[in-house]
């Protein structure tokens, strides 16, 4: 039997791949999507990794080795899933605040580079089935191990409030069955990987990875059988405002951003992190935002008006901007949406003809001058003729 745990391993791992790319082939620009294929390739990682641990042929160095490597996964998948599921239950305002997003990663990051410099599992006992990994009985892994469960648990009561709270059954029916599989592999996962090495239990392979299979599967399944991926009027009209080569951004009633779209990322170099939550005007040379914020704040409208905006390296680029109040009840704003056209290839191409129509002038004056200076001789040279 040992014999097959290499081969085990490395299937549950290609498993896991093929679920990661087909949610992501399912709506690549969708960010729950990829946050999803993030949780999943994690689990992937994982699972590649415990081919040199679950394996009679290996040695203790390739155990260490194969153990680090799989870090990269056991430690961030959780991470992934607390992301996850703030996006799918509608918390997405949380997951673009930078310090919370820095936060859980930094978290992961460490734990990662704490493994691979031994504060976690620092030695392997010989078994039937390969090496089973021994804890270092510190305060190193009892952080870890609040840091893990803190994640799953977060994501658990998200889960068990979206059931109780939202109007839709459908999305009851997936939360349910996310949070039913989460529970399931959680349970099995912590026994097998944390609690039977931590007690020096014997005889019992790792097997967290291979029964988190369960918790993955009630995603997809919850993807297929209720379309939790599926194309709605929401995510349809935002795939339609990613499409747009035009720049849009959402602004609330104090002038901040509060969403655009992948043309400001293209045009600009700002990603959403990057740009969420700061006021509009920050991105207009110095003294050049007064006039637009001022018809913004009056909610008059501005239809193709040529302003210069400052891309993320501090170059300046130009754009026909238009805004359009949003919201508006009482006289009072709620927001607005700022549309801006990229002209620079227009602005440049109008420089150049410029400058040839300037060139051709200097040219024609030259022509015209050379022409009245023969004119000018061949007179001359008649009066000399005839004085002659």
């Amino acid at each position: 039997m040992p014999i097959f745990f290499p081969y085990l391993n490395f299937l549950v791992g290609v498993l896991y791949a093929f679920l990661a790319f087909y949610v992501l082939f399912k709506s690549p620009n969708s960010l729950v999507n990829k946050l999803c294929f993030a949780f999943l390739a994690s689990f992937s990682i994982w699972s590649f990794g415990i081919i040199g641990i679950k394996n009679l042929q290996t040695t203790k160095e390739v155990a260490m080795f194969s153990e680090n490597f799989a870090s990269v996964g056991w430690a961030s998948f959780s991470m992934f899933f607390v992301f996850f599921t703030l996006v799918f239950t509608g918390r997405k305002n949380l997951y673009t605040f930078k310090p919370f997003v820095v936060f859980w990663s930094g978290l992961a990051a460490v734990f990662i580079l704490l493994q691979w410099n031994g504060f976690l599992i620092y030695d392997f006992a010989s078994d039937w089935f390969g090496w089973l990994p021994v804890w270092r009985n510190n305060g190193v892994s009892l952080f870890f191990y609040v840091y893990y469960i803190s994640g799953i648990l977060v994501s658990f009561i998200l889960l068990i409030v979206e059931i109780v709270r939202s109007a839709s059954r459908q999305k009851k029916m997936q939360a349910g069955i996310i949070a039913a599989t989460l529970l399931i592999g959680f349970v099995g996962g912590t026994f097998l990987d944390i609690i039977v090495p931590r007690f020096g239990i014997k005889n019992i392979p790792q097997g967290a990875h291979i029964v988190m299979l369960i918790w993955a599967l009630g995603l997809v399944y919850a993807m297929l059988k209720y379309r939790l991926f599926k194309i709605t009027p929401e995510t349809a009209a935002q795939n339609i405002i990613n499409t747009m080569e035009d720049l849009l951004f959402l602004l609330d009633a104090e002038g901040r951003v509060i969403s655009t779209n992948i043309a400001v990322q293209k045009k600009l170099g700002y990603d959403n992190l990057d740009i969420t939550g700061k006021l509009f005007s920050a991105f207009f040379p110095a003294g050049k935002a007064g006039d637009l914020i001022g018809k913004i704040a009056a909610m008059e409208k501005i239809n193709n008006e040529e302003m210069a905006i400052i891309d993320k390296s501090g170059a300046t680029k130009y754009f026909l901007v238009s805004t359009s109040p949003m919201g508006r009840d009482e006289n009072k704003l709620f927001g607005s949406v700022i549309v801006a056209r990229d002209i620079n290839e227009i602005k440049e191409a109008r420089n150049t003809l410029e400058k040839k129509v300037q060139e051709l002038e200097k040219l024609n004056k030259l022509m015209v001058g050379r022409e009245l200076k023969m004119a000018e001789l061949k007179k001359e040279l008649k009066v000399k003729d005839i004085k002659s």
